[in-house]
């Protein structure tokens, strides 16, 4: 019987031919590798057995070759030898041998697995070079001498790394490429890529294969984006079910290039029958289309009409002077910018031509006709007298200028005049005079005017009466202010 026998197989039989002198005997047809446990009997007569004598012993057979020899990656350079059990308790160890595709013959040859025996089925090699091709052979030994070898070839793969120089550059219009160096690891079956908005926590999507992807890919183009905006992305790579670490990098998509923005800090001065006009540069200028000129037009506030300025250097100068214009007429003034797309948007400001502030005219005659003090009044239920602030004072605005005349008599000019001066946004100013009876006898006089102003300007006024042939005295100087409070 052999140990994988439940009784005995064959049970007792003769040994044909046997007789007193027989002494041995050669069973044959048995399993190698299996023990096998024997009775031996004599037989004196049928009915007559002898006592039975036992014993054990294996048939050995020539050693194979170990069966289904399988190298597999582990750790980091190692791999993991794996082969079928032969069932051969006469095997007493077994050795292995490897050698790489830069080796020129086995290192090491052949060599003991340490501790193996007849069950040994595995064994783990160390101190080898990631992603560097194997041959590996393995092979039984019986009392010193080794038996066929088995052969697998394989690299031991290491822990799976992030993608080396992950970079994210903006494409086309909605687009993202991601790059990444390639790892060499061909045991690598796909990249996985996800992304976010850079200002929030949720990825989305999450974690989702690239189409198509396996080891020697680098590079993967994520669309479906919106342009100006930031992301944050990462990639890995994957074998089979096992994932490696992410590596992260970030890209704000520009789309195609566009026109300018509007040039910023426009202010506008207005000067003698002209305007100064100043400028910057438009915020986020693109540097595919950078700013190649500045376009600046003008036309009088109320008209539909643009006139465009000939600029002598079609640069990118932020300064225009524009002349050949209307004093205290208000103008509004454009600026845009110009590259290779086309004019970006306008930037706005408005500004009045002033002539340089007069001195009013000597006086002639009578230096005692003076009026005295002037009381100027904005006629607007927001005014402090001659203080106006509002959030735009753009308009016509009426004013009241109030004196009381030749101090000595309060006698009754012959005519009235007046001297005007406006600055800042103030424009054309018309007026009247008119006088009206004092609570206290006598007379008091009125100028009554309207002024244009556009944004926060300033009037000064002065005023003198004729006395037959003679002009009096100017009264001291009286101001008017408009000031926006935005």
């Amino acid at each position: 019987m052999s140990t994988s026998d439940s009784g005995w197989n064959p049970d007792w039989r003769n040994i044909s031919g046997s007789g007193a002198g027989t002494t041995s005997y050669a069973a044959t047809s048995l399993t190698n590798g299996i023990e096998y446990t024997f009775q031996v009997r004599p037989v004196y007569t049928p009915d007559a057995p002898g006592k039975e004598g036992e014993v054990k012993s294996v048939p050995r057979g020539p050693l194979a070759a170990p069966r289904n020899l399988v190298a597999a990656s582990a750790g980091d350079g190692e791999l993991v030898l794996v082969w079928a059990d032969p069932s051969d308790i006469t095997i007493t160890g077994y050795q292995y041998r490897h050698r790489n595709t830069s080796d020129t013959g086995w290192n090491p040859d052949w060599t003991a697995i340490p501790g193996s025996g007849a069950s040994t089925t595995t064994h783990t090699l160390t101190g080898l070079t990631n992603n560097l091709l194997y041959t590996l052979e393995v092979r039984a030994v019986r009392d010193g001498t080794g038996g066929p070898s088995a052969r697998d070839m394989e690299p031991p793969r290491g822990p799976l790394a992030a993608p080396a120089s992950l970079a994210a550059a903006s494409g086309e219009d909605r687009q993202v490429t991601l790059s990444w160096d390639s790892s060499g690891d061909d045991s690598i079956t796909e990249y996985e890529y996800r992304y976010r908005v850079s200002s929030e926590s949720g990825w989305d999507p999450d974690w989702t294969s690239i189409p198509g992807s396996r080891w020697t890919t680098t590079s993967y183009t994520v669309t479906g984006l919106s342009n100006r905006t930031g992301y944050t992305f990462e990639a890995r790579a994957l074998r089979g079910s096992r994932r490696g670490p992410e590596a992260t990098a970030s890209a704000t998509p520009e789309g195609p290039p566009t026109v300018p923005l509007a040039p910023g800090s426009l202010d506008a001065d207005g000067n003698d029958r002209s305007i100064s006009v100043w400028w910057q540069k438009p915020a986020g200028e693109d540097a595919r289309a950078p700013v190649t000129s500045y376009r600046v037009r003008y036309r009088q506030v109320g008209t539909l009409s643009w006139r465009n300025v000939s600029r002598a250097n079609d640069d990118d100068s932020g300064r225009q002077v524009i002349s050949d214009l209307a004093n205290r007429t208000h103008y509004e003034v454009q600026v845009a910018a110009v590259n290779r797309v086309g004019t970006g948007a306008w930037a706005s400001a408005r500004a009045t031509p002033q002539g340089p502030t007069a001195p009013p005219p000597e006086p002639e005659g009578d230096e005692t006709s003076d009026v005295g003090t002037l009381s100027t009044y904005w006629d607007h239920p927001d005014a402090r007298r001659n203080l106006l602030q509002i959030e735009s004072c753009s308009g016509s605005l009426s004013f009241r200028v109030i004196w009381a005349g030749p101090a000595q008599d309060r006698r009754q000019a012959d005519e009235w005049a007046a001297h005007v001066n406006t600055l800042g946004g103030a424009g054309r100013v018309s007026y009247s005079f008119s006088s009206s009876p004092g609570v206290h006898g006598g007379n008091y006089f009125e100028m009554n005017g309207t002024v244009r102003v556009e944004g926060t300007s300033r009037l000064t006024i002065q005023v003198r009466g004729r006395f037959g042939s003679n002009w009096g005295s100017w009264s001291p100087r009286s101001s008017l202010y408009c000031v926006e409070t935005q």
